[in-house]
């Protein structure tokens, strides 16, 4: 009895009060994902080649050991943009209720 007589006191007391929450229209709305900024250009070196005839009419192409050098750091740096690209793309394309991809930022080893 005394539990029914403190809940209805309780409520007497109560205002009832009605919220606008309708948006207003002149008020920007939010994007539904950040705008991601574009991969970072690849910053590409340039190759030299040598072309290596040998006497039995064989052309190779090849590369001296410091010119390897920079084709790796090319390929290491293309790889860079591909998995920039690949976060965008997974952004983007995930459902608005699932959670976003961690960010992993690897910068290339010079």
């Amino acid at each position: 009895m005394l539990a029914a007589l403190l809940t209805v006191s309780a409520c007497a007391g109560t205002q009832k009060i009605e919220l606008d929450v309708r948006p207003k229209a002149d008020l920007p709305r939010p994007p539904e994902k950040a705008v991601l900024p574009a991969p970072r250009a690849i910053n590409e070196r340039p190759l030299k080649f040598i072309v290596v005839k040998l006497p039995n009419d064989k052309i190779y192409i090849a590369l001296t050991p410091d010119q390897y050098a920079v084709y790796e750091a090319n390929r290491a740096e293309i790889r860079r943009w591909v998995r920039e690209a690949r976060y965008q793309i997974k952004y983007y394309t995930a459902p608005p209720t699932a959670p976003e991809p961690a960010v992993k930022s690897e910068e290339p080893k010079k």
